[in-house]
């Protein structure tokens, strides 16, 4: 019998870049040999090694396998593929590996040796990425920032705080690494910010936004136009920009005019001899979109009542007491800026007006109910707390009829009641609410509404 190995193949192995990370591969012989003769068993044994100090060092078990050889009358040629052997940690630096692949049956025991049969080759990885969103938002205030805008972003207001949001996706069949590095250019071409960053373990199209961490914001206290440079990277141990960016970031412009808010003064009313209602009203809240509204009369003022943008062209009022009989009031309306820059705003006023509370105490009012239920008979109202020197009826008033109070009306908001009786049995309805009543007032309350109204 004559056996040869006429080929054995070689494994191709790719790897990255760097030398210094292992391989892994697989090896497939598939030897060839010549044979005459009857039929009879082959043992194949084979193995991956090293020649070291003259001998050979396996760095894989040995594979066997046995293989039957059909009879053959000629010389004639056999192949057939060995089981494969798994390789791993290898690298180019190694030593040369060679392949030993033993031929045994009844008559031989012969040895073929492949030198140099793995070949590690290096293949640079592709990277590749995008830039997806370019983004920004500034400061309007101590805790207020704009929604995101792309850039580049127009008409900035002048030492707004800007933080950057930069999206990179990972374009790549691979996990990668993601870098970012921006550098931003005030309108004289000076670096205000050098950011950079990177993120792990991204998967296949999966993308990272990079933003400006909290402190980290960069002051825009230039007029004019900021650019930017940013580079999306892979690859941290010797970086590979994958997607640049060059281009305008924002234009700023100088702050604008703080323009005032504005009130208005009504005539007041409900004026008695102790007491009095002042109204005025919001014409514009002008730079802000808040605002609080009040009342200077004769050195006093009266609390403040916050109004936004959206309530420009309402009214508001405010109930004075404990005023002087006839004695004449100089009121106007106030208002005050509320927000960032509010401090660089005084106080705007309406013009003033005047009335005069009167001379003698007003006293009394009347009060009749409507729309009472079919069964309704007679009603009885007053003070909640039963106090004697507060409105209340002297006994029931016939549902028909009008109540008179002919004393004095507090100066101030009480609790009221109304309760209406059948002609007998339990009462028909019970309403409780808080009431400022004034002399000389006609009232009427709306049984089925549940609400006071004036005549």
């Amino acid at each position: 019998m004559e056996q040869r190995i006429v080929a054995l193949s070689t494994v191709t192995i790719p790897s990255e870049n760097t030398p210094e990370k292992k391989r892994t591969g697989t090896l497939v012989a598939s030897p060839k040999w010549k044979y005459r003769g009857l039929a009879d068993t082959i043992k194949f044994e084979w193995a991956i090694g090293q020649w070291k100090a003259g001998a050979f060092d396996k760095i894989t078990p040995s594979r066997t396998v046995n293989k039957s050889q059909p009879k053959s009358d000629e010389w004639a040629e056999f192949e057939t593929d060995l089981p494969a052997i798994s390789l791993s940690n290898l690298s180019p630096r190694d030593e040369p590996y060679v392949a030993e692949i033993w031929f045994r049956d009844k008559f031989s025991d012969l040895c073929v040796r492949v030198e140099d049969c793995v070949k590690i080759v290096t293949v640079p990885e592709v990277y590749a990425g995008t830039i997806t969103q370019k983004k920004l938002k500034y400061k309007l205030s101590l805790f207020d920032w704009t929604p995101l805008k792309t850039i580049p972003v127009s008409d900035i207001p002048l030492d707004s705080k800007v933080r950057l949001h930069i999206t990179g996706r990972n374009d790549t069949d691979s996990y990668q690494s993601l870098g970012i590095h921006w550098l931003v250019y005030d309108p004289d071409g000076a670096i205000i910010r050098n950011y950079e960053d990177w993120s792990h373990h991204h998967c296949p199209g999966c993308d990272h936004t990079f933003v400006t961490s909290v402190g980290k914001e960069f002051s825009l206290n230039k007029t004019g136009t900021y650019t930017i440079k940013v580079a999306l990277s892979m690859n941290p141990d010797d970086p590979v920009i994958v997607d640049p960016y060059i281009g305008d970031l924002c234009t700023v412009e100088e702050a604008p005019g703080l323009e005032p808010p504005e009130v208005k003064i009504l005539a007041a009313d409900n004026i008695q001899d102790k007491s009095a209602t002042l109204h005025g009203k919001l014409i514009d809240t002008g730079f802000w979109s808040r605002v609080d509204v009040f009342f200077e009369f004769n050195g006093s003022k009266t609390a403040k009542v916050r109004m936004d943008e959206g309530d420009e062209g309402d009214e508001f009022e405010a109930d004075l007491s404990g005023l002087t009989p006839d004695t004449t009031y100089d009121y106007r309306a106030g208002v005050d800026a509320v927000g960032d820059r509010s401090d660089e705003m005084d106080t705007q006023y309406s013009e003033y007006k005047s009335f005069t509370t009167s001379k003698e105490v007003v006293k009394g009012f009347t009060m009749r109910v409507i729309n009472p239920k079919p069964t309704a008979d007679r009603w009885v109202a007053g003070d909640r707390g039963g106090d004697p020197d507060k409105p209340y009826t002297d006994g029931y008033v016939d549902i028909n009829e009008t109540w008179h109070w002919d004393g004095l009306v507090p100066d101030e908001t009480i609790g009221f009641y109304i309760m209406v009786m059948p002609a007998s049995g339990p009462y028909l309805s019970y309403d409780e609410f808080d009431i400022r009543l004034r002399a000389e007032k006609n009232y009427v309350y709306d049984l089925a509404a549940h609400k006071m109204g004036e005549e």
